[in-house]
């Protein structure tokens, strides 16, 4: 987990592009489309949306972001932390925020904000866009950094080599690259990376756009989970 948790890192250390904001374009509405098509289901999504925010503007945000959400404040000998949820709603799509102020000030300050779910239809989907656009109208502006990825599981009978084959072909994935992951009894099989041009964010590495990143481990009974991120994975899993 910790390796392709640093692949991924990596990955987002050496971008050359910003992959900001297209609301044009949902990718994570793409690939749930795509799962739930192959009669696959969605076990978890999350889309996280990151600006970087000048530090004045970020006291008026704590303070909107006061009268809705429960604030919890945390401090480490690098930043200081304020994340807001909501503690009393429950709902298919939690959304919650953390601004991050560093406490050496000649660092910027960051704005996070996250919806996160552990299922998908069109009622789903039809209030995730809405809350995105919401968000991003409230809090963001179009040049935040937008990144989504969701996990799904199979029973084994498609197989991990046909669902990769057809992810591919289904989404024209260009500049393909896979790396193995040796080490023995760990459940990850293999960390693939590629480029689709139906989507607009990327980061380029080595000259090569990249916009899309799977994660492949083995379940305790030795079935594939897959999790699909866009453009790169920022999140342990």
């Amino acid at each position: 987990m910790k390796k392709f948790l640093l692949i991924s890192l990596m990955l987002l250390a050496i971008n050359t592009d910003t992959p900001s904001m297209d609301m044009e374009v949902s990718e994570l509405s793409d690939i749930a489309g795509y799962i739930t098509s192959k009669k696959m289901t969605v076990d978890s999504w999350q889309v996280t949306v990151k600006e970087q925010v000048d530090r004045k503007k970020l006291e008026r945000v704590i303070k909107d972001l006061e009268q809705e959400y429960s604030l919890t404040v945390s401090e480490d000998e690098n930043s200081l932390k304020y994340s807001f949820h909501n503690t009393h709603k429950r709902e298919s799509i939690v959304e919650y925020y953390n601004v991050i102020i560093p406490k050496n000030e000649r660092q910027n300050s960051e704005l996070v904000g996250v919806l996160k779910g552990g299922s998908w239809d069109s009622s789903v989907k039809d209030s995730y866009q809405l809350r995105l656009e919401k968000m991003i109208e409230k809090l963001f502006t179009k040049s935040a950094n937008k990144f989504a990825c969701l996990t799904t599981g199979e029973d084994g009978i498609m197989g991990s080599d046909y669902f990769i084959r057809d992810f591919v072909k289904s989404f024209n994935v260009q500049q393909i690259d896979t790396q193995f992951d040796t080490v023995k009894n760990s459940m990850h099989k293999k960390l693939i990376y590629g480029y689709i041009p139906l989507w607009n964010n990327k980061i380029t590495i080595v000259d090569k756009p990249v916009n899309l990143q799977i994660a492949v481990i083995e379940s305790e009974t030795g079935d594939p989970i897959y999790t699909i991120g866009t453009p790169i994975l920022i999140n342990e899993y």
